[in-house]
């Protein structure tokens, strides 16, 4: 497939070469992964749990798509699975949209802050976490902040070659949190 598929959906054919198809198969007709059909414009609807345990399961297994069958409307759509947490409500019925973000309104980043945290994990993968064990330059949240600063000024995409301490700072604090070990 081609597109997005919202945070915490999976393709079926995904799911069943990771879990395994009687595994998956199993948690889907006992209610512990729900599975929704995608239309064309994006649509999602619940597949009910019985469906696991009827015979066109086995080839929707095997494809990750609703069997084509001649009575069939809603045939050759996509399968997604998403996990359902034990204490949560009974799924909905009817169509499921995906989460749309909202627009925060405001100016757009003046950073490719996701090429940064990404530049930010391979260093740490070479270097290490930034801690007082580690080689001088790169030992506490002030050297991430320099090094956010330096990268700033040698990347070409960004708006502008300069951050600012607080932005950096901010941005460094950030950084160290999601990727502490």
């Amino acid at each position: 497939m081609t597109g997005f598929l919202p945070a915490g959906f999976e393709e079926l054919a995904q799911a069943r070469d990771r879990e395994g198809a009687t595994v998956l198969g199993s948690l889907l007709a006992a209610g512990k992964r729900l599975a929704l059909r995608m239309n064309t414009w994006g649509e999602m609807f619940q597949i009910e749990s019985s469906y696991w345990r009827s015979p066109q399961a086995e080839e929707a297994m095997t494809t990750g798509r609703i069997p084509n069958t001649k009575d069939n409307m809603h045939r050759n759509q996509l399968i997604l699975v998403v996990k359902v947490p034990s204490a949560s409500p009974p799924p909905p019925r009817g169509p499921v949209l995906p989460e749309v973000p909202k627009n925060k309104g405001g100016a757009p980043p003046q950073f490719d802050w996701d090429a940064y945290a990404e530049r930010f994990r391979q260093v740490v993968s070479e270097r290490g976490f930034p801690e007082v064990t580690n080689v001088k330059g790169w030992r506490r949240q002030a050297d991430v902040e320099r090094w956010l600063q330096d990268l700033v000024q040698v990347d070409p995409g960004a708006e502008r070659a300069f951050m600012s301490e607080r932005t950096a700072r901010k941005a460094a604090k950030e950084l160290m949190e999601r990727f502490r070990q």
